[in-house]
This record gives C-alpha cells, sequence and structure tokens, in this order.
C-alpha cells in the first residue's frame, strides 16, 4: 500500500481531464486512489464498488467513461484475463517514491553531514541523479533545460496539436522561454506546455485555412 501517489500539474489544462463532468471527475481521482493501495492495478469490480460506496452497473459505467476518455485502460492479466489500470500510471508514478529505506539513509547522511563535516570528498554513497530518465528504465523523448517529455507525453502532444509543422523546433522554443522564467515558473513548465503548443496549432491551422474572395 502506497500511501500517497504523484498527481500532476498537468490535468489543469488536459482536456481529456477537464471535459469530465464533477461525478466522473471526484471518481476517477477516488479510483487514483484505489489503484495507489493495490500496486498501480485497480481490483475486481465488486471491490471498486465497495472502496466507492456505490453499486456494481455504477462502476461499469463509470469505467466506460473513463475507458472511452484515454484516462483508464484495460490491459491484459488478471483473474479474468484482463484488468484495468489508470492511463499511463508506470510512467507517472516512481518504484522510488515508496522506498522507505532508500530515503532513510539518505536523510541519516544528510544529517551526518551536517553536523560533522567530511574530511575528504571521495564518498562513494551518494545518490544518483534520475534525469535523464522519466522513471522505469525510460528515457525522456524530449529533454531540455526545463521541458522534459516522456514518450507518451510526447506523443499525445504531438497527435493533439498535429497542426505545428516542426514539433521539436517548437519545443526548443518553449524551452528556451522557460529558462528566462522564474523559478516559480520554471517549476510549473508542464501546465505552461499545453497553452503554448495550442496557440502556435491555432496558429499553424489559421494560416493553412484558404482565403475567401468576395466579388460584386
Amino acid at each position: 500500500m502506497n500511501p500517497w501517489f504523484r498527481f500532476h500539474t498537468e490535468a489543469l489544462n488536459d482536456p481529456k481531464v477537464q471535459t469530465l463532468d464533477g461525478d466522473t471527475f471526484k471518481a476517477w481521482v477516488n479510483l487514483l486512489c484505489i489503484a495507489s493501495n493495490c500496486g498501480g492495478k485497480l481490483p475486481s469490480i465488486e471491490d471498486m464498488a465497495f472502496a466507492l460506496r456505490c453499486t456494481v452497473n455504477a462502476v461499469e459505467t463509470v469505467l466506460e467513461r473513463l475507458l472511452n476518455g484515454g484516462l483508464i485502460d484495460k490491459l491484459n492479466g488478471g483473474p479474468n484475463g484482463y484488468h484495468y489500470a489508470p492511463h499511463g500510471w508506470t510512467e507517472r508514478q516512481y518504484k522510488s517514491d515508496s522506498s522507505t529505506g532508500r530515503v532513510k539513509r539518505f536523510r541519516e547522511r544528510s544529517k551526518t553531514v551536517t553536523e560533522t563535516a567530511p574530511d575528504t570528498d571521495t564518498d562513494t554513497d551518494t545518490e544518483t541523479p534520475i534525469i535523464p530518465f522519466a522513471g522505469n528504465g525510460k528515457r525522456y523523448r524530449f529533454s531540455g533545460r526545463v521541458v522534459r517529455l516522456t514518450q507518451a507525453d510526447y506523443d499525445r502532444f504531438k497527435t493533439q496539436f498535429s497542426g505545428i509543422p516542426d514539433f521539436d523546433a517548437e519545443l526548443t522554443a518553449l524551452d528556451g522561454w522557460l529558462s528566462d522564467q522564474p523559478e516559480a515558473k520554471q517549476k510549473n513548465w508542464f501546465g505552461s506546455t499545453a497553452p503554448w503548443l495550442n496557440k502556435r496549432h491555432q496558429e499553424a491551422m489559421s494560416s493553412q485555412k484558404p482565403k475567401v474572395k468576395i466579388g460584386i
């Protein structure tokens, strides 16, 4: 059981999330909590109904809505040959988040360093930075100074904003702009990505529309 999970701020600008009605959005968030407690997988429909305090029919209805919306996946494996899981869970949740032993060791080392400065700089027991990895051994598809997209996010944005003629160049431009912004803006870079790309997409689509000549 994991007592917490990552909820990315991109949800604020994700059309798949923001077009949900209130009840379905609430059910989706509750299902994320259930998945977090079940290792990233959703349990049986009966167990979900119990956890959500609703009927089996209600769970089946909300699952169908979330499946159609691309927020829940039906995957192979399970008692019935399949199981449900939140879309992109393994890419967005890291095993290191629940590695309490590693975190405890890191904190103990930090405490020791604070209390007693080392005589030499030869300590080999250090934390290994994960960048440019996105988790689960996967590298980022696009990795700039600020903007870093996994293959899944890269493909989703490129499909959603297909009007952009040179997608990588636009990401590079966004990364350069964000690099000059305040730290708070940089930390919320994902929230700036969709609006930026949507603006460029709309501009590109508008330029492609044929001009209509009105004559007398």
